[in-house]
């Protein structure tokens, strides 16, 4: 009988072993799934200031600009992946405002870091590839 009981202990333990293995496996797929640094239609990876850019360019530019991977289609603005803008051409546009003869931007839209960030996130995504 103790040798029963001994296997029975070890197919319990077992048991829970892999229980506890699949519960973190799933627990480490589904927490990295919202938050997979890879950005839409590219094989780009972010950075954390590149994904907070991300998330203020969304709430900021997206409803002028067309971005493919932030899924924004905005026709006010240029097509960002066309323009292919350096970093430093976005922190000043954003800094000082834009006229064409179709739109404005105002100026200082946003500022600091947030600014860095959103022009760090468009210089790495924007692709002349994604245009359709």
């Amino acid at each position: 009988m103790d040798s029963s009981k001994g296997r029975t202990r070890a197919t319990i333990a077992g048991v829970v072993v892999l229980v506890v293995a699949i519960a973190v496996v799933i627990v480490v797929l589904v927490t990295h799934e919202g938050n997979d640094p890879k950005v839409a239609g590219s094989n780009a990876k972010l950075t954390s200031a590149e994904r907070h850019g991300a998330q203020l360019f969304s709430s900021t530019c997206s409803s002028c600009h067309t971005l493919k991977a932030s899924k924004s289609t905005g026709d006010v603005g240029p097509n960002l992946d066309y323009v292919q803008p350096t970093v430093s051409q976005i922190t000043h546009v954003i800094a000082t405002g834009s006229r064409s003869s179709t739109a404005q931007m105002p100026a200082g839209l946003l500022t600091g870091p947030a600014a860095a960030d959103v022009a760090a996130y468009v210089n790495k995504v924007a692709d002349r590839r994604n245009i359709d």
